[in-house]
């Protein structure tokens, strides 16, 4: 049995707004989309072991790699989902050595999510079906079942006291000590926005981006829907049906529980951009 360790360090880091053209591309169109804050990757989870430039071997009769720290920086992921694959498949490398990854992101609403997620990805309390539901629902819905919603906010005080405290299970696993103090109280206030007593129209809030993102074209949406799918989606895509795609498109909800109702919003999509 192979003995490895993994550390995730996070960072803040600020950018300038890039120039906007009179005319839109296709990827301005589509980074308009994800938003401002960007709350989701622009790729699929990959393993980061796989990346570098001496990609670690997988091969268990091969010759070990030096007892060398691996360090990783991802910067402005969008998510944690690369994060979660190299976790998972650490044990299928031929790796002898610890693995620190560290990620920046700009937005402190981001960074909130990512700790939030993994979180739950780390969460003894609930059963691997429970565990999968909640997580996939958080991640990709813009309205939440509502014992969803009460699982947030439960958590809230659980994520603050790791940021203030260094408790909670996330502490052997999550180094903070490269953020300042104003980051910390970022990811605070960012978690205590996340409370269900405090207002949040999910609804209005994405038909306002909705419109802001077709202009002219928003009440044409179910036709381009259509064209979007058949010409792109399917293409790479094929396994994700058309009903499905358009229904996530037109309310937000990209994954289905069953026969669920979400009368809840998904506070942790919530920012200030």
């Amino acid at each position: 049995e192979v003995d490895f360790s993994f550390e995730l360090c996070f960072l803040v880091f600020s950018v300038s707004s890039l120039p906007r053209f009179l005319m839109k591309t296709k990827v301005q169109q589509y980074l308009e989309g994800h938003g401002v804050v960007r709350m989701w990757s622009t790729c699929p989870s990959v393993n980061l072991l796989d990346l570098l430039p001496q990609a670690v071997n997988s091969d268990p009769n091969s010759t070990p790699l030096p007892k060398e720290p691996v360090e990783i920086l991802c910067v402005a992921p969008g998510d944690i989902g690369s994060v979660l694959m190299t976790m998972c498949r650490l044990r299928r490398q031929n790796l002898d050595s610890e693995v620190q990854v560290y990620i920046m992101e700009k937005n402190p609403e981001i960074l909130a999510r990512h700790l939030f997620l993994l979180y739950v990805f780390l969460d003894d309390d609930l059963g691997p079906r429970e565990c999968t539901e909640i997580f996939l629902e958080i991640f990709g819905n813009a309205a939440l079942r509502k014992q969803t919603s009460a699982y947030v906010t439960s958590k809230i005080d659980v994520l603050i006291r790791f940021v203030t405290d260094g408790e909670t299970k996330l502490a052997g696993l999550v180094d903070l000590s490269l953020l300042k103090a104003k980051d910390r109280d970022a990811l605070e206030k960012v978690w205590k926005g996340w409370a269900e007593g405090v207002p949040f129209d999910m609804a209005a809030l994405r038909e306002q981006r909705l419109r802001a993102y077709y202009e002219d074209r928003y009440d044409y949406r179910k036709n381009l829907m259509d064209w979007d799918h058949s010409m792109e989606v399917a293409v790479w895509a094929s396994v994700i049906h058309a009903r499905l795609y358009k229904q996530w498109r037109g309310d937000g909800t990209a994954f289905e529980i069953r026969e669920s109702r979400y009368p809840e919003p998904n506070r942790t999509l919530a920012s200030y951009a």
